[in-house]
């Protein structure tokens, strides 16, 4: 599942292949097996492209993130939702399934394509699922079939939350935004085992797939070792992937990611 969502990935970007209706006609299949609508998924993800790492268009494409002055002045209720956003059980172990089976079945862009692309997805949806459970049962498919999707999901989410959301990423105001330096200083390295970067289409190499996402995945690592300018980039460790679930909000005072413990220590 997770290969599968990679290779959507760059189907949506136009990358798996050099013809643009392969692109299109392999996501749409692909996003069967996800039961994400490919077209609603490829315009929130360009979204994403567009402005990554700038604090002020975060937006329905990115993983909500406050600065701190903006997490003080909000409601207490805002607070409280927030908190129980960015806790690491909550995002790895229920955000998943709040994404792809919930929220993926409700558009966020409002235009035909999208509209019919999360219709025809839906469609596809019941007409895969509602046999399933008349031949084998609700829960059968629920113990069987859906936990494949769930832990794909799981790790999608994670990994996309490690490639901006980590100890030494850079976020910028739109004003400071510059396109090359948010690609190279706002998005993560991942080096995993072989195995596990193809599983992941090499998608770890995100500094690079930010600064052009018309390469596949499977020339990124090429990529890597190709351009000095790329290794120059640390590689995350297993300190820094248990430091990143400990980050909460964007500080402009510290131009870094703080914890909620450290927000009564910072003044404007």
């Amino acid at each position: 599942m997770v290969k599968i969502f990679a290779l959507l990935h760059d189907c949506s970007h136009g990358s798996m292949f050099t013809e643009s209706y392969l692109n299109v006609t392999v996501g749409r299949l692909l996003s069967l097996f996800l039961t994400v609508p490919f077209a609603s998924w490829k315009a929130e993800h360009d979204e994403h492209h567009s402005h990554v790492v700038d604090m002020e268009k975060i937006s329905y494409g990115d993983i909500p993130l406050y600065t701190v002055f903006q997490y003080k002045n909000l409601p207490r209720y805002k607070q409280i939702y927030y908190k129980v956003f960015r806790q690491p059980l909550f995002f790895v172990f229920v955000a998943p399934f709040l994404y792809f089976f919930i929220k993926s079945r409700i558009p966020a862009i409002y235009t035909t394509k999208v509209l019919m692309s999360v219709f025809a997805t839906n469609v596809f949806v019941a007409a895969i699922y509602l046999p399933l459970f008349w031949v084998f049962g609700f829960w059968t498919v629920v113990f069987v079939f859906a936990p494949s999707a769930y832990i794909g999901g799981m790790i999608g989410v994670v990994l996309f939350y490690l490639q901006h959301d980590y100890p030494e990423a850079q976020w910028f105001t739109t004003e400071n935004w510059q396109y090359e330096q948010a690609s190279l200083q706002g998005s993560s390295l991942i080096r995993l085992p072989v195995p596990l970067e193809w599983f992941s289409h090499a998608i770890g190499y995100h500094h690079i797939h930010h600064l052009n996402s018309k390469i596949p995945g499977y020339r990124l690592r090429e990529c890597f070792e190709a351009v000095p300018a790329f290794q120059q980039a640390v590689p995350l460790s297993w300190s820094d992937v248990r430091k990143a679930f400990h980050l909460k909000l964007w500080s402009y005072e510290k131009n870094c990611f703080v914890r909620f413990s450290e927000v009564d220590e910072i003044t404007f």
